[in-house]
Order: structure tokens, then C-alpha cells, then sequence
């Protein structure tokens, strides 16, 4: 009758310390992958919070007498502080605004950390705006040919 030979304690306490160690290893991936979904999940409707457009936009390029503004709210979309429309969809970089005559969209970027909305829908007349607070921080009447051209003009006739 051939005997069974015992295993020593030392080898059963090593193979429960493997196998441990397996599960702690997978346990902690799994950990951290779900740490890595939740996160990606929280940055990703951080990034299509309306916050990052409310507030009130101001016409960039433009003389101060002529110069429009919008406004994103609670409420809905304001231009010239009168309500347009009561809802609109931000996407994380374009704002989509229906109202009665017609669709906008807006696209939203960061240029030197300033806040600005370009309207690219309708594409003419070419719309820009700055979030209000950073005004002081761009050239609002555009400085384009059409300015340096008027301000030659006029230096021209003032100097007779």
C-alpha cells in the first residue's frame, strides 16, 4: 500500500499566499480601471456643463455703438437682452441655438485662456463675441484694414 506523502506546511502557506495575491492584483486593476471610467465620466459632463457658455457675449470687431451682445442662461438665448429662444444644446464646443429665423451655431474657443464664440452658422456676416469680463483684454473694434483705412482717411481730410 503506497503512503501519501504529506506536503509541508511552508509550500500550502506560499500557494495561499499566490493565489491571494492573484485576486489582490486583479482586485486592484479592477479598482483602478473603474477609477479611470468614473473620472473619464465626471471630466466629460464637466466639459458639456452650460456653465462654460452662460453669461452675457459681446460683438468683437465692431464700432461700441453697433456693438451686439448675447446672452446664455437658464432661461434660454438673448440677443440685444431680449429673449430669442427658450432652450439650446451645448455640445461641449458649439452652442446650437433654434429660434424663429432660423438656426445658429456658435463654436466656443479658449484663445489665450479668454473665452470666445465664433458664429459659424450662419457663416455671413462673420460673428465674433468675447465673454463679458474680458473685454479689456482684446482689440474690440478689430483693428482690420477697413479701421486703418477709415483712420487714414480721416487723419488725411483733419490735417487741411
Amino acid at each position: 500500500m503506497a503512503k501519501k506523502r504529506k506536503r509541508s506546511s511552508a509550500a500550502d502557506y506560499s500557494d495561499k499566499i499566490a493565489v491571494v495575491a492573484k485576486y489582490l492584483f486583479l482586485l486592484l486593476g479592477s479598482a483602478g480601471i473603474g477609477a479611470v471610467i468614473v473620472y473619464s465620466y465626471h471630466a466629460y459632463q464637466d466639459s458639456i456643463d452650460p456653465k462654460h457658455i452662460y453669461g452675457r457675449w459681446i460683438e468683437v470687431g465692431t464700432s461700441s455703438q453697433s456693438r451686439n451682445s448675447i446672452e446664455f442662461n437658464q432661461t434660454g438665448f438673448l440677443r440685444n437682452h431680449r429673449l430669442t429662444s427658450t432652450q439650446f444644446e451645448f455640445n461641449g464646443s458649439e452652442v446650437q441655438v433654434t429660434t424663429g429665423s432660423g438656426n445658429y451655431v456658435y463654436q466656443l474657443a479658449y484663445i489665450n485662456e479668454i473665452p470666445r464664440l465664433r458664429r459659424i452658422k450662419p457663416s455671413s456676416p462673420a460673428l465674433h463675441f468675447v465673454k463679458q469680463g474680458y473685454e479689456d483684454q482684446i482689440d474690440m473694434e478689430g483693428g482690420g484694414i477697413a479701421n486703418k483705412r477709415r483712420s487714414a482717411i480721416s487723419t488725411h481730410f483733419s490735417e487741411k
